[in-house]
């Protein structure tokens, strides 16, 4: 039969020319997952990493826009603090700012303050009234004349930088100006272009911003622009220094990603901050980021653009090396694939199950071996016969206290960790029982070794070395050790207990040959007393949980009152604006009645029809219609919100000792109100008062009954239903009852419900003390607190009170 030489050189029949087919078609094969294999590698590897540089890019400027909103709402409360007030002193200002802890939660914020605006005529008085306030030197800078004048003469936090700038003219520095200039004609929050701060030294100068807002003048009109510059008082103003600001904004900096800012177009007069100085050491001189991007922040009348760039940790996970590096071994392997196919298809079945099941044990014998080494808590390490490092585990790093694996491997464990480098504490190797089991080919065991760390600081240890052994000669050690430095200490302290309680015992033993005739009687005692100390823990354990919760609720009333005093004020300043407001409607409604008959009578038809078309144009109608309705319901809303303040006020005397006459139905309207948020979705609420006699009570406690019986009725409640508020009296008490169309309580644990602890709720929706702590409340007002429930039907709870009034008890008082 006619030969033919195959590519391995080997003569294959002219018959067998199919068997070319199987070394071509493996090598397509490979070549083509390899292809698909690297562009989806290269594609995957791509799409992450850009995903992952917009997410870090988008959340920078996402942090550093509201940080300018959250300043901005600071600056605008000093607006509204200079509105209420319409004259602010240093100490209230002081005070002010103190409360915002600026320096610790405002880092780059250097501090804020106020800058007066006023003429050249008022320029004498100001500077004197400045110095009257203990600045004797105090004097508007720069000197010279100016058409108007700015000067700094509030600035918080008063320290020495902040003292730079004291009295500083910013109106007479041009890009200051420009930004005091927008604010007042455009009314709005505005900051400046890059500028050096007054209140920077010749050291570590950074670039700065200043934001600012205006005051103006309660009452006068700031309609146009020209009515604003005349209305204005001044600024409420923050300088900031750049570096200080994006760091405390950003609380670390990307290590991948650098980003530069600039006040306007991307060039190096306009660089507001670079992230490039944290990073230099990244940065070859001739590296080219992976990725770029452009951003614009428009803030408060400036256009920022923050450029982004990536950094080498970054374009490590673009780096196509690996993709590439993929493709070429695909190539290869492909190429290899095939000749082997040639070369060994007569005997390709049995070389693939051989290898791939050599390759598997491999890979698992090694994954196990890895496995157990780096799971296991106890510290391992192997030597040579020399007592070189050949292997260590995580457990023996971190016990030893070094990094990595190289700063052990191949050094001599004895002069490592038996030898103080420190302080030079030593023994002869030939003592170290650690390397016995390589001299004497015997396992080894030390109970108690001292063992010395990389920082020089040494542990006692317990450790265990077995010699290796390769064809029936040791070649090495395998030293497994833990640390007992806490056991050691612990056998001490027990030895001395132990040698105590011998002592103890000893004594014990005489007084009890001392004391045998009385062992029965004091046998009876300590019965006696074991039951006396459980009855008093489990009581002691009530009080605390009733304690806690107690405190829980004081807590709560410290923070209500707080929240009433802060809400308070705005609320009185807001509702005496709308009155005035509405007074000032009324005044321009009458006015512009009479513009219209004035008009009518004596203007022209022209000029009559001009205006109502302009009327009927800007809504003038409507308006004046609506703006009534308008005012008016912004007056109810703030009297809501103000009897919400007060109903917080009575909530926060939770813990006063002081007693008041007060009525009954007062305090469950309170607790309604503060309720109110969990009763609305689930019920109606239907009132049924009747006149009440004041009452000689704990208003703040008598709060928090209702309140734990309200939320009790709203939780019993799966569908919507009914709660019913009811109160009378009759001649000796008072009443107050809550009623719900709830699921009801069972018979069975009816007499518990008041009991501490008891409760039906779900685990974590309930403490079991609300109604217990409520029925203590009301036995201490001499009253009783009762409950009648019905399966499926509802619960109602009365509160009964004795009718003692401020009366009763100064004539109790006077008889005693």
């Amino acid at each position: 039969m006619e030969q033919r030489a195959s590519i391995t050189g080997i003569p294959v029949p002219r018959s067998s020319w199919i068997l070319w087919m199987v070394p071509l078609s493996v090598f397509l094969v490979v070549l083509t997952i390899t292809l698909l294999g690297w562009r989806a590698l290269d594609e995957g590897a791509r799409l992450k990493a850009r995903t992952v540089y917009q997410d870090k890019t988008r959340s920078i400027v996402n942090r550093l826009v509201d940080r300018w909103r959250g300043q901005e709402q600071l600056l605008l409360g000093g607006v509204g603090l200079f509105n209420a007030k319409g004259e602010v002193t240093r100490a209230d200002w002081r005070r002010y700012v103190e409360a915002l802890q600026m320096e610790r939660n405002l880092p780059g914020i250097l501090g804020m303050g106020y800058c007066a605006w006023f003429t050249p005529q008022e320029k004498p008085a100001l500077e004197a009234s400045v110095r009257q306030e203990g600045f004797p030197s105090f004097a508007v800078k720069p000197p010279g004349p100016r058409s108007v004048y700015t000067s700094i003469i509030l600035l918080e936090p008063f320290n020495w930088r902040n003292q730079r700038a004291f009295g500083f003219d910013m109106y007479s520095e041009t890009v200051r100006r420009a930004a005091m200039d927008e604010a007042i004609n455009e009314g709005v929050t505005t900051i400046t272009g890059k500028v050096i701060l007054v209140q920077e030294t010749k050291q570590e100068v950074q670039n700065g911003v200043l934001m600012y807002v205006p005051v103006f003048r309660p009452g006068l009109p700031v309609g146009s622009a020209a009515e604003r510059r005349l209305a204005l008082k001044g600024f409420v103003y923050s300088p900031v220094r750049m570096n200080d600001f994006v760091e405390g904004s950003l609380s670390s900096f990307p290590e991948d990603i650098s980003f530069d800012i600039y006040d306007g177009d991307p060039k190096p007069a306009n660089l507001l901050f670079t992230s490039r100085a944290n990073v230099k050491a990244l940065i070859a001189p001739d590296y080219r980021p992976a990725l770029t991007s452009v951003r614009r922040v428009h803030l408060y009348g400036r256009t920022w653009t923050v450029t982004f760039s990536t950094l080498p940790p970054f374009d490590a996970q673009l780096n196509r090396g690996n993709s590439m590096a993929a493709l070429i071994a695909g190539v290869l392997l492909s190429i290899l694939s095939g000749l082997a196919a040639a070369n060994l298809l007569a005997t390709r079945e049995r070389a693939v199950a051989l290898a791939r099941s050599m390759v598997q044990e491999l890979q698992q014998s090694e994954e196990r071996v890895s496995l157990i080494l780096n799971s296991t808590a106890e510290a391992i390490y192997g030597i040579d016969t020399e007592g070189h490092c050949t292997f260590c585990n995580d457990a023996c790093l971190r016990l030893l206290g070094y990094g990595s694996a190289e700063e052990l491997l191949g050094r001599n464990m004895h002069s490592q960790i038996h030898h103080s480098r420190l302080n030079g504490l030593s023994f002869p190797e030939e003592e170290c029982r650690i390397f016995r089991a390589v001299r004497v080919d015997r396992e080894s065991h030390a109970d108690d070794e001292v063992l010395w760390r990389a920082d020089g600081s040494s542990f006692h240890a317990e450790y265990w070395s077995y010699p290796q052994r390769k064809e029936g000669k040791v070649v090495g050690a395998v030293v497994t050790f833990i640390d007992i430095t806490d056991r050691k200490a612990l056998e001490q302290e027990l030895q001395k207990q132990a040698a105590m309680l011998e002592r103890e015992v000893g004594e014990r033993q005489r007084a009890q040959q001392t004391l045998a005739g009385h062992a029965a009687k004091l046998e009876q005692w300590n019965v006696t007393l074991g039951l006396r100390v459980r009855e008093e823990v489990a009581k002691n354990r009530e009080k605390d949980q009733k304690l806690i919760q107690q405190d829980k609720l004081a807590s709560l009333g410290q923070l209500a009152a707080g929240v009433a005093h802060e809400i308070n004020n705005p609320i009185g300043f807001i509702s005496s604006n709308l009155r005035v407001l509405r007074e000032y409607m009324e005044t321009l409604r009458r006015h512009y009645a009479l513009q219209e008959e004035i008009l009518r009578r004596e203007a022209p038809q022209g000029v009559q029809r001009a205006m109502e078309e302009s009327a009927q144009g800007l809504g003038i109608g409507e308006l004046m219609a609506d703006v009534g309705d308008l005012v008016e319901e912004s007056l109810e809303g703030a009297t809501r919100v103000a009897k919400i303040v007060t109903d917080l006020k009575g909530f926060s005397r939770i813990d006063s000792t002081d007693r008041e006459e007060t009525d009954l139905t007062s305090c469950m309207e309170s607790a309604l109100s503060i309720a109110w948020n969990e009763l609305k979705y689930v019920a109606r609420v239907e009132k049924d008062y009747r006149s009440l006699p004041a009452v000689l009570c704990h208003p703040g406690q008598l709060n928090q009954v209702f309140m734990n019986l309200l939320v009790n009725a709203a939780q019993a409640i799966s569908a919507p239903g009914v709660i019913t508020l009811k109160t009378w009296c009759d001649a000796g008490s008072v009443y107050a009852s809550v009623s719900d169309t709830g699921c009801g309580i069972a018979p069975d644990i009816m007499a518990r419900i008041f009991e501490p602890f008891f409760t039906t709720k779900g685990v974590g929706k309930g403490t079991g003390l609300g109604l217990s702590i409520s029925y203590d409340i009301i036995k201490k007002h001499h009253g009783e607190l009762t409950v009648v429930s019905e399966p499926g039907r509802g619960t109602t709870f009365t509160v009964q009170l004795p009718r003692t009034g401020l009366a009763d008890l100064q004539k109790n008082e006077a008889g005693t």
